[in-house]
């Protein structure tokens, strides 16, 4: 009876083993959320339109100089034209090029001011970690407080695919172990949000944390999906 009962345990251990370790090495797949990204372009087969990453901090340091000297180092070899506007609560620096934009802004909140770096690229592939190093390199003194959202506009293949879309990325995650996703239709498309543990930067929505958001969504000009870490804060 006993050696019954140890082989049921053994039996019931074994398959607990098998299904522990295939989820980890599901997970093993991807180990940061770019490369996620990547997967979910390519299985939709949808063509990246563009690239943006923006990085915010706080920091006690006068906001005027901080912009002046980050934009220094983002701007070495590029040749941008910019505007600058300020007042007593702001200062920000707008600059673009041919297929390049964004701005670096300084905010008062308190004693502290909120320093905001967006770059926008239209591009035909990811260059998320082109960007965020770009930016890193300019942030080498407040690295450990900054937070990243980093977002891409791709163009889907055929114009009545939202539906279809919409279940690859799905089943895309599924096949990673991230099953805790929300979905709401839009009535032209559908986003969803859900947790991944890829990412560094979180958030909260009706309290459940985010690290994860996309859209697909069906326009005149064509059909789009947007996908964004932690969320989409851009209008697109």
């Amino acid at each position: 009876m006993w050696k019954k009962g140890k082989s049921f345990i053994i039996i019931i251990l074994s398959i607990f083993l098998v299904f522990l370790f295939d989820g980890f090495c599901s997970k093993s797949k991807i180990s940061n959320s770019n490369i996620l990204f990547d997967e979910i372009l390519k299985s939709t087969k949808s063509t990246v339109q563009e690239c943006d990453v923006t990085a915010s901090f706080e920091t006690s340091s006068n906001g005027e100089s901080m912009c002046q000297t980050i934009f220094k180092t983002l701007s070495q070899k590029k040749d941008y034209s910019i505007n600058i506007t300020q007042n007593r609560e702001m200062y920000r620096i707008e600059f673009n090029k041919k297929n390049e934009n964004g701005y670096i802004q300084s905010i008062k909140y308190g004693k502290y001011n909120i320093i905001t770096i967006d770059i926008d690229e239209l591009v035909n592939r990811n260059k998320l970690d082109d960007l965020k190093t770009r930016i890193k390199d300019s942030l080498k003194d407040e690295e450990e407080s900054v937070k990243y959202f980093e977002c891409i506009k791709a163009r889907l293949a055929d114009y009545e695919t939202i539906g279809k879309c919409n279940s690859q990325v799905l089943k895309l995650l599924r096949s990673y172990n991230i099953y805790d996703v929300d979905t709401v239709d839009l009535g032209n498309g559908y986003t969803s949000t859900a947790y991944t543990g890829l990412c560094n930067n979180v958030t909260k929505i009706n309290n459940k944390l985010i690290d994860f958001n996309y859209s697909v969504c069906r326009y005149y000009s064509g059909s789009y999906m947007i996908i964004a870490t932690p969320e989409i804060i851009k209008t697109y």
